[in-house]
Parts: C-alpha cells; sequence; structure tokens
C-alpha cells in the first residue's frame, strides 16, 4: 500500500495526473445539504435560533480546505458564494497545479503547501474546515494514530471556538469516532451517514460525514492533555 503520508507519493501522482481533476467520495452537490445544515447555519446559530444574517455571509466566512488534492469541490464552493477558501496540501505540485489552474476564474482562492501535522495559520482563523478523506489517507500511512491525533490538534487549534470541522470519510464510526474524542480535544461530535445509488452501475456506496463543532475551553484542554496523549 502507498504511503500516503508522504508527500513524495503524493508529487509523483500528481505529475502523472497533470491537468486533471479528482474528487475522493462525494461531490459539493453530494454534500451541500449536510453542510449548510449540520456546519455553516449552526456557527450563526444563537440559542438554537438562526440570526438574521445567517445565509447571506458566504463570503465572509473563513475556511480551511484541508489537503484539498486535486478535487473541484473548493471551486463549486466558490462559485456558490464562499470566498475566503484556503487550500492547502503537502505536495508542492498539486498545489501549483491548482492555483494556475483558478488564477483567473477565481482569483481570491488560496493556495499553500503546507503538512496537516504543522498548520501555519494563527489560532483561532478559521469557521470551517473541510476534511475530504486527509483523515483516511493518514490512517493508511506509517504512525497512523499518532498523525491523525496531531492533525486534529492543529485542526481544533486553528478553528474558532463554535467553528466546525468537518469530515467526509469511508471510515465507519467505529474506527473514526475514537479520533475525533481523544483527550486533547473538546468537539461536540455529530455523524451522518450518506447513501448514494449510481445510476450507471445501480451500485449502493455509503460514506460518513463527521461534524465536530469546537467547544469553549477547547484550546485549554488541549494543553493539559497533550502530553498524556503522547505517552
Amino acid at each position: 500500500m502507498p504511503n500516503y503520508g508522504d508527500a513524495r507519493y503524493w508529487d509523483e501522482r500528481y505529475t502523472q495526473q497533470k491537468a486533471t481533476t479528482f474528487d475522493w467520495l462525494e461531490s459539493w452537490e453530494d454534500i451541500k445539504e449536510h453542510t449548510e445544515k449540520y456546519a455553516i447555519d449552526g456557527i450563526y446559530c444563537k440559542d438554537g435560533t438562526l440570526s438574521d444574517n445567517a445565509g447571506k455571509v458566504k463570503e465572509d466566512l473563513q475556511i480551511l480546505n484541508l489537503g484539498c488534492g486535486n478535487s473541484i469541490l473548493c471551486e463549486d464552493m466558490y462559485d456558490q458564494g464562499f470566498k475566503q477558501i484556503y487550500n492547502m496540501d503537502i505536495s508542492s505540485v498539486c498545489i501549483q497545479q491548482m492555483a494556475e489552474r483558478s488564477k483567473k476564474d477565481r482569483p481570491e482562492m488560496k493556495w499553500e503547501v503546507m503538512d496537516v501535522r504543522e498548520l501555519k495559520y494563527p489560532t483561532g482563523m478559521f469557521d470551517l474546515i473541510v476534511d475530504k478523506s486527509t483523515i483516511d489517507a493518514l490512517l493508511c500511512g506509517n504512525f497512523a494514530y499518532l498523525n491523525v491525533a496531531i492533525m486534529l490538534k492543529e485542526c481544533q487549534r486553528v478553528l474558532k471556538t463554535g467553528g466546525y470541522y468537518m469530515a467526509i470519510s469511508y471510515g465507519v464510526p467505529d474506527n473514526r469516532e475514537f479520533h475525533l474524542v481523544r483527550e486533547h480535544l473538546k468537539f461536540e461530535l455529530n455523524t451522518y451517514k450518506i447513501e448514494k445509488k449510481h445510476e450507471h452501475t445501480n451500485q449502493l456506496s455509503v460514506h460518513y460525514i463527521y461534524v465536530a463543532k469546537k467547544l469553549p475551553d477547547a484550546d485549554k484542554q488541549c494543553d493539559e492533555k497533550w502530553n498524556h496523549v503522547m505517552n
């Protein structure tokens, strides 16, 4: 099995796939309803009621596309009004290709080479992090549990309190929820199942959306508990 945590693997893959795109698991249309209902609306929800500006300020939301790859998810989101999208990936080849692809029609889109285990963003920067199978890729690599713990530590840090980390994954809850409820994290977690019948093959695919809301004092809890996770 390839080491999906290795930048060299991805650089070689994206070099071979130049001028193409590929969406892991679900498209934006497949997850749009879930994203807006369970994450975006929640950002503006106060005391169980949506605020007056909910749904009207898409362009102001700070969104991180985690391990973006050459998916067109970010393009579809941008075209529907989400302008502040930061796309990062460990592969410099991927980032160069996608930045070139978007510079004319989507000039506000941001592209950066970065490791998900060492995010260079300030604490509390993002309203929403979208992880479309990046957690799956790390779990197929070396030191899988440690790398996922570090990644989620970083994701929690760069989220605003009340912001959402949303993972779209093929992993079943018994194998994924563990990583989102470890002691260094303080999330309110909800899990949703997506079933889709493919028109031409009549086959049914099943994926899951893990929606984790950052709770107050999450950063403090991480500081206090991180050593326990590492030991």
